[in-house]
């Protein structure tokens, strides 16, 4: 059975988002059905594996990463032609009264001291289950995160998950970024390791189709010493993709003063990384109220628009609130 996707029927008011609001993103699709003997191939020739394909002859190494559902007793990983065939069923069930009109995307690091985990996870979950949104993406998210997600009812029944290989990442370093994405939209994940900047880390990329159109849902985190490099490199295996949406944490603060690389001061190494990201939307410049140079909403699209940025408040106030975007399909 796959997740249940909707049509958003409204839009986020005001800047800030409490977790009484009665927001919700609550509009579903039939369930996938049919085999691949009666399934179009829409996506065979074109978009199948796009992202993968993009980079099999570049230099940029990548790892795919599983895609889970539930499937009523446990989360299973999904084939490459499984999750084509949903990508398919969704085009042809597609007509111009059920296209998506805006998608709802959240960033968080849930980053956390262990004893206050509990009551924050419970926090984020219950944000997530008010407002479903197309893409979650969090950044630190260590194992006990990952559980209280997977065992959470509204995800089982709304959202496909990435599986990262959780063998390699050693959660007393802070090179493992602890990327992990939710969609409700039927997609293959990717992983780009940040390979010789020095400082370790990973691009995680989700490609899936909206609308008849691929997009790529990027999720990275990037360290306060080393961002220049991860975050070009980042955005040089976006640069292949037209429509992009790249969320996460980007490590920078007007007061950082760490030198990210020698001879580079954090002013001069600001203005670089605003100019690496110039041919994307910033969200924030939408927002009534500014949030954090750390949180990114990006958009470089000709198809996406941004009409709504909001920062998550929230009862944990010690801990870093998310942020909450709202996207125009045109």
């Amino acid at each position: 059975m796959a997740p249940v996707i909707a049509t958003q029927s409204s839009i986020l008011e005001g800047h800030l988002i409490k977790i009484s609001t009665n927001f919700t993103n609550n509009h579903k699709i039939p369930p996938v059905t049919g085999d691949s003997q009666t399934q179009g191939n829409i996506f065979r020739a074109g978009s199948k594996c796009a992202l993968l394909n993009t980079m099999e002859d570049a230099q940029y190494k990548f790892t795919p990463v599983q895609t889970k559902i539930y499937t009523g007793t446990k989360w299973t990983p999904l084939t490459e032609n499984e999750i084509l065939l949903q990508m398919d069923e969704l085009e042809c069930n597609n007509s111009d009264s059920s296209l998506l009109q805006n998608v709802t995307v959240l960033s968080w690091d849930v980053s956390c001291q262990e004893e206050f985990r509990p009551g924050f996870y419970n926090e984020i979950l219950a944000v997530v289950r008010r407002i479903l949104p197309d893409f979650c993406c969090f950044q630190n998210a260590q194992h006990d995160f990952r559980a209280w997600v997977k065992n959470c009812e509204t995800i089982r029944e709304h959202y496909y998950l990435s599986n990262s290989n959780l063998d390699y990442i050693d959660f007393e370093s802070d090179a493992h970024n602890g990327l992990l994405t939710l969609s409700r939209w039927p997609g293959e994940f990717v992983e780009y390791p940040f390979i010789d900047t020095q400082v370790g880390g990973y691009l995680l990329a989700c490609q899936t189709v909206i609308n008849g159109v691929p997009v790529v849902a990027a999720n990275s985190k990037h360290q306060i010493l080393g961002r220049g490099m991860t975050i070009k490199y980042a955005n040089d295996i976006l640069s292949a993709h037209g429509n992009v949406i790249w969320l996460g944490n980007f490590g920078s603060e007007p007061n950082d003063s760490e030198e990210d690389m020698p001879g580079i001061s954090s002013t001069e190494l600001d203005t670089s990384v605003r100019d690496m990201i110039s041919s994307y939307q910033d969200m924030e410049e939408i927002a009534e109220v500014k949030h954090s140079d750390k949180d990114k909403m990006l958009v470089r699209s000709d198809k996406m628009k941004p009409a709504h940025y909001f920062t998550l408040d929230i009862e944990s106030s010690e801990n870093r609130p998310g942020v909450v975007g709202v996207i125009h399909l045109k």
